[in-house]
């Protein structure tokens, strides 16, 4: 197109041996121009394997610009035929075949060839043409006129419902007021076929509904080759008719649509069979009912059929946590709780070394080469052997591994999260749901304004400026009876689509993730964002969550239902914007939108079906049809490059199911507060750090995520590598789903030496992962002891008789130890979360000797706080003091002193 409406003034000229170009009549106003004309070139030619080439090239009349060409070499393209004195043909080449006989046809039958102006690909547009090459007897020999080129017809009926234009972009930079829709197909005579739409701006100017049923009785050839397409052309009705701007241009190409083609295809949109066993085999990847923590990329393991690491997505439940820590020597570097996770090594190898490795190129050299001959189910199972036996044995000094202390932690039972409700039986998918659900039940052709082909005074402007939403078909025509034959119309329900009926729509949003940063990050800290949702729904926004934004996040945590109410066909198009808060501007900055077309979901018999079967209708537990949970794109107008994804799904509810069934419940709690308590009480096999004294000034410093470190006191000359503190710390944490210490569960505990002159000294850390042990305080409601019954860390480290004596649960030190540990040492009398039973005079003694111990406790932490007290202020009022005597020597040093002795001197 070269017009500002889209369209050219096109005529084709053929070139051909230095002969004057040939052209064509000029068609105007369109970008399918139709001419059914033969063009004769009289000229001498050589051998034909040394014939130039025959050049058509399509111009446009107002600009004469040459658009595009195409050469045709007539030894490939051309049927060359010997014409006799008495007019008859005789075809040379390409030969007949044994069984062909000689085609009874006016002309050679035509071909598609593309357009191209400097290399293949650089410009669009095909043209239909055939070439005969007549070699005569005699140089004067005169040849019969060119038959017509127009094809013969037959009756059809070209049957259009018009649903409506959606997404119509404003024109000359003014909305749109009034548009109408005209459909024109070219007959072969030259006269045009029209139908039009009414006038409509309802539900909106920018996504009119027309809501009609158009028929058009046509003439169509009898070889759909031949065959034109519609042209839409859509008009804007301004000053009250005054002004009718075209707005916007398309095709509608009918060679698959007419039924005696033999590329047709019946329209099965709304009578096709579909269900949630296609999806299951759709070609996007689906899970149900996994809790991965990551669905956007699948990982070896994953590929390999073994189970991954499940992530908290339930609702829970805040309580005051007790995780106590008795000691920092022994550890587990055991890091996984299922069995499925310790063989993940042998698939994640073997899914290695297939894909790094060729299998051709099996010559042993190279690490992976080398792998292909390991027995990597051995090689497993001695990991799995090695994992086991280091997990009793100390880590320390490799602080670089993490331990859970499973083999200790008696809390460690069999604690499944519960599944929230709304997830039972829902498909997850990884893609949009129109990736994997069959055709939209409706076509939609796209409407286009400008100039795809620029000028010296203008630069090209072509672009999409909305769409035709509706269902096109052709049925044949009986040519005596005029009855339309094969009409399929029963297949669309067409009362119930073009009669607007009121819905009930729930749209449910999980999370977003992968969402770009519009905030840059400071001192080399990555970007985050202020993410909030903005949900339209036609031209109206139906949710605004500005004032709930989130700050600082590109991983958010939504879970959230809004319900809005619309008519069907209407507005149909639901857009879903994440954007970021701003403080300070203008505006606040569109991280991306996501557009869901509803009229294309409720209208497809596929999308109804979908959970259908999981239907709940018994009083007190009503569940409605369980759509599958999907992973929507986020794009921005501005660029191509995905923006971050959101994980939601869509309900559509008529009036009556919209009041039987309640919303599924994806809210989640408030968070809440927990409190977790370490008490280290010794340290043992300590590497000395000084090592002229060959003893270490020793204490602990441990610390949660998201609070402050904190130390024990100094064990001042310890010896042996051992240490004794009996020392409690307290962190308190905010529990809840993806909270900062819920994703990042480690505690990390560290051995420092103490120095005095120097910077102190890091013999070394280890950490406990408490993720799982977090999680089960926040679901279930109760504190979790670590080490409840395992009378004192110490009990697995073997060693004298007098340790096992220690270690003995029904010896007074272990139960002391263990009580302790296990209840806290904040003095209560009892647990309110679990309340103990009667206690026996046995457990009454040594309740006793447990409050005294607490209170020695107690009092040791007041005189070692007050010490550092102490020691803080001794060393504050030393620095002040030093501070003054440095000012006074200053002021005595000072130059002015000595001005003002000269000054009495000579005075």
């Amino acid at each position: 197109a070269t017009e500002a409406d889209g369209t050219l003034d096109a005529y084709l000229a053929v070139s051909f041996s230095g002969l004057d170009p040939q052209p064509t009549e000029v068609q105007r106003e369109t970008t399918d121009p139709t001419f059914y004309k033969t063009i004769v070139l009289d000229c001498a030619l050589p051998t034909l394997h040394y014939a130039p080439l025959v050049f058509i090239s399509v111009k446009d009349y107002s600009t004469d610009r040459c658009l595009g060409r195409f050469g045709v070499n007539l030894a490939t393209d051309a049927i060359v035929s010997r014409v006799n004195s008495d007019g008859t043909k005789i075809r040379i080449s390409p030969p007949l075949g044994p069984d062909e006989e000689e085609p009874d046809e006016k002309f050679p039958m035509p071909r598609w060839y593309d357009l191209m102006r400097e290399e293949v690909g650089d410009t669009e547009g095909q043209v239909l043409a055939s070439f005969e090459l007549l070699a005569k007897t005699t140089p004067d020999q005169q040849l019969s006129d060119p038959t017509s080129l127009e094809p013969s017809t037959r009756p059809a009926v070209v049957d259009i419902v018009a649903l409506g234009l959606r997404g119509l972009v404003p024109y000359q930079q003014m909305s749109i007021q009034l548009p109408y829709t005209k459909f024109v197909l070219p007959k072969t005579g030259g006269d045009t076929d029209t139908a039009t739409t009414n006038r409509s701006k309802k539900p909106t100017p920018a996504d009119p509904n027309y809501l009609q049923h158009i028929r058009m009785d046509v003439e169509i050839p009898e070889k759909p080759i031949f065959a034109s397409p519609i042209h839409i052309t859509v008009r804007d009705v301004r000053l009250g008719g005054f002004i009718e701007p075209v707005i916007g241009t398309g095709t509608i190409y009918l060679d698959d649509k007419i039924p005696w083609s033999p590329t047709f295809k019946k329209s099965t949109k709304f009578s096709q069979e579909w269900s949630l066993d296609d999806l299951n085999s759709a070609a996007a990847p689906l899970t149900a009912n996994t809790d991965d923590a990551e669905p956007l990329s699948e990982s070896p393991a994953t590929e390999a059929g073994v189970s991954e690491t499940k992530h908290d997505e339930t609702i829970p439940t805040e309580i005051s946590a007790s995780a106590d820590t008795p000691t920092i020597m022994e550890a587990s570097t055991t890091i996984t709780t299922t069995e499925a996770a310790v063989e993940a090594p042998t698939a994640q190898l073997e899914y290695l070394v297939k894909k790094q490795t060729p299998v051709e190129a099996d010559t042993g050299a190279g690490v992976f080469g080398a792998l292909l001959h390991v027995n990597k189910n051995e090689l497993a199972g001695a990991r799995k052997t090695k994992h086991r036996k280091k997990g009793l044995v100390s880590r320390l000094l490799g602080g670089d591994e993490e331990d859970d202390f499973s083999d200790l932690i008696s809390g460690d039972d069999d604690y499944e999260e519960a599944e929230p409700e709304w997830r039972k039986d829902r498909p997850i998918l990884k893609s949009e749901l129109e990736e994997t659900l069959p055709d939209s039940p409706f076509e939609t052709y796209d409407l286009s304004l400008g100039s795809k082909v620029g000028t010296l005074l203008r630069d090209p402007d072509w672009r999409i400026t909305g769409k035709f939403k509706g269902i096109v078909r052709v049925f044949r025509k009986d040519p005596i009876t005029k009855e339309v034959l094969d009409d399929d119309q029963d297949d669309i329900d067409l009362m119930r689509l073009l009669k607007p009926q009121g819905y009930k729509i729930r749209l449910y949003v999980i999370r977003g993730v992968h969402l770009t940063p519009m905030d840059p990050g400071l001192m080399g800290a990555p970007g985050k964002s202020d993410p909030y949702l903005r949900i339209d729904l036609g031209k109206n926004q139906v949710f605004n969550d500005r004032e709930n934004y989130i700050p600082d996040a590109v991983d958010v945590d939504l879970y959230k239902v809004i319900e809005m109410s619309t008519e069907l066909p209407g507005d149909s198009q639901l857009k879903i914007d994440v954007v970021d808060y701003d403080d300070i501007g203008f505006s606040d900055d569109l991280i991306g939108t996501t557009i869901v077309d509803l009229e294309d979901r409720w209208f497809s018999r596929a999308w109804r079906k979908l959970g259908k079967d999981k239907r709940n209708e018994t009083l007190g537990s009503m569940r409605f049809d369980v759509k599958p949970l999907e992973l929507r794109r986020l794009f921005t107008k501005t660029s191509a490059q995905e923006q971050g994804q959101l994980e939601c799904w869509v309900d559509i509810l008529t009036p009556a199911e919209a009041s039987t069934f309640p919303p599924d419940d994806v809210s989640l709690p408030p968070k809440l507060k927990a409190e977790v308590r370490v008490v280290v009480w010794k340290a043992r096999d300590m590497v000395n750090m000084d090592t002229i004294t060959n003893m270490n000034d020793l204490y602990i410093k441990c610390q949660m995520e998201d609070t402050e470190a904190q130390c024990t006191d100094i064990h001042w000359r310890a010896k042996g590598g051992k240490g004794s503190f009996n020392w409690r710390m307290k962190f308190d944490v905010e529990l809840g789903h993806n909270t900062k210490v819920m994703r990042f569960p480690h505690l990390k505990i560290q051995a420092w030496d103490q120095d005095i002159i120097k910077w102190n000294d890091m013999i070394a850390e280890a950490g406990i992962d408490l993720g799982r042990y977090l999680r089960k305080c926040y679901h279930k409601r109760q504190a979790v002891k670590l080490f409840e019954g395992m009378g004192g860390i110490s009990k697995v480290g073997g060693g004298s008789k007098k340790q096992a004596k220690a270690n003995d649960p029904t010896k007074k030190g272990g139960l002391e130890i263990d009580e302790i540990v296990g209840q806290g040492m904040d003095g209560e009398e009892e647990d309110p979360l679990n309340p103990a039973a009667v206690p026996t005079p046995k457990e009454d003694k040594d309740k006793k000797l447990l409050q005294k111990r607490r209170a020695e406790l107690n009092a040791r932490e007041e005189r070692e706080r007050a010490r550092q007290n102490k020691k803080k202020n001794k060393k504050k009022n030393i620095q002040d003091d030093g501070k003054k005597k440095s000012a006074m020597w200053l002021l005595l040093e000072s130059p002015c002193w000595l001005l003002v002795l000269l000054l009495c001197w000579t005075w």
